[in-house]
């Protein structure tokens, strides 16, 4: 790993001295912020790059290097929710991404259901991007059948297709870094939920009223003004 690795840290020694020359003024820290973010993902296509070769020589031998961060980011498409930047490594379980994603929305639009049976991940790679906006916008506002349908009619084949139920690390789907998975099938935010009826807990109470001889307003309450 000697080449990879010096490739890694002149990159992050890069990012030090990007990081000692912001000044705290958005304006002045807009481009170097950029290039820190450019060096970054260049950093994680190295560790990709590195996995994947070590995996096409030594084949069942080769153990992927949990250390190595992925960045992915999620979509749903039926509605235009996000979680973007999602760090993981591949030996990340696709139950903790799920996990990940709840905890996500928890404090924005809580998941009240999710059938993880019923659901999939589909893994839209960085360079397949354009992709995104059709799936989205075929797949927006469709119902959980016809969702699902729509998504193994519209998918090219080197597209991988995730259950949400899936065992195992996401190392074994081979997601690559920079990956977008469009989440889609039986999935239920707390914004979907038919609208709170006040009678559900309503509970009728008996209030004497009075009348004010001053203003003439029925109220509850007593004040100083005779009756």
């Amino acid at each position: 790993m000697g080449h990879f690795a010096k490739m890694t840290k002149n990159l992050e020694r890069r990012i030090s001295e990007l990081e000692g020359r912001k000044t705290g003024d958005p304006d002045h820290d807009l481009a170097i912020v950029k290039e820190i973010s450019e060096i970054e993902h260049q950093i994680n296509d190295i560790g990709d790059y590195y996995c994947k070769t070590l995996g096409k020589h030594l084949g069942s031998s080769f153990v992927i290097p949990e250390k190595f961060d992925l960045h992915i980011s999620v979509l749903v498409p039926k509605n235009g929710y996000s979680v973007d930047q999602i760090t993981i490594t591949p030996l990340t379980r696709i139950s903790d991404i799920v996990a990940m994603i709840k905890q996500n929305f928890e404090g924005k639009d809580p998941v009240v259901k999710w059938n993880e049976a019923a659901t999939v991940f589909l893994v839209i790679p960085f360079d397949q991007s354009p992709l995104i906006p059709q799936f989205t916008e075929k797949l927006k506002g469709l119902g959980t059948v016809e969702a699902l349908t729509e998504v193994d009619r519209m998918r090219p084949q080197d597209l991988i297709k995730i259950p949400c139920n899936a065992k195992g690390a996401l190392s074994n789907f081979d997601v690559i870094t920079r990956s977008t998975l469009l989440l889609v099938g039986d999935l239920q935010f707390k914004s979907e939920l038919p609208a709170f009826c006040i009678t559900h807990n309503f509970k009728p109470t008996v209030h004497t009223y009075y009348s004010c001889s001053t203003c003439g307003l029925n109220c509850t309450l007593f004040c100083s003004v005779r009756f």
